[in-house]
């Protein structure tokens, strides 16, 4: 989903009884700026985890990493973003946590007031956010897809940790265990070495424990791997 396109549309929703919109398209269209943000991180995972979306042998690798992102875990990890990223990157994940929260008040509370100028102003803040995060070398935003992979995988597996990411942005080696902390668990990608090896994706995934190796796991019909629908 193109974040430029949600953007257009909050903007349309704002401009509905423009003089004084309504709570009912007010929260519509916070919800739906959130969304860019959480599409483009998506989608900047995928392209910079499985490589592009263009090529048949990779979609399907694809597009289970892009479905595979869990809405509290990328909270948690932009929270904790590291200063060595640069500040694109960081400022990408300061406003990622801030229109979370606003989407859940918006939402969720039926109390909370919205003014049409906070909400506008929040549209463009993000449509710079998400530009100049897109523009962010792509070593630095496949860093920031896997960052803290280490403390992830010692909290899901229980064991010493095995990879972590580095200063310099570059995968992991197949030979290790690599993991996206923005997903759920490591369930959602399972081992990547399997699609690696067959060449069915620049950075394969398995999918669920019961696949086969070099395998891409199809989600039920109607279910995301790995996310939550706050």
């Amino acid at each position: 989903m193109d974040p430029d396109h949600l953007l257009q549309t909050a903007t349309n929703l704002t401009e509905i009884n423009a003089r004084r919109p309504r709570r009912a398209v007010l929260c519509p269209a916070v919800s739906t700026t959130y969304y860019a943000l959480f599409h483009c991180l998506a989608r900047s995972c995928a392209d910079t985890l499985a490589g592009s979306s263009h090529s048949v042998g990779n979609r399907p690798a694809w597009r289970q990493v892009y479905r595979a992102l869990d809405h509290g875990q990328v909270k948690k990890r932009c929270a904790q973003a590291p200063s060595r990223f640069p500040e694109a990157v960081r400022q990408f994940g300061r406003r990622f946590v801030a229109l979370q929260s606003k989407r859940h008040y918006a939402d969720y509370d039926p109390d909370h007031r919205l003014r049409k100028t906070e909400v506008v102003a929040d549209i463009e803040d993000v449509r710079t956010t998400t530009t100049r995060f897109l523009a962010a070398p792509a070593g630095d935003r496949r860093a920031f897809a896997i960052h803290r992979a280490d403390e992830v995988e010692r909290a899901v597996d229980g064991h010493t940790p095995v990879v972590s990411a580095t200063k310099s942005g570059r995968l992991p080696s197949p030979r290790r265990k690599p993991v996206l902390p923005l997903s759920r668990s490591r369930a959602d990608f399972g081992s990547a070495r399997g699609a690696i090896a067959s060449g069915t994706a620049v950075w394969g995934i398995d999918g669920p424990a019961r696949g086969s190796a070099g395998s891409v796991a199809t989600p039920a019909p109607g279910r995301a791997p790995g996310r939550t629908h706050p």
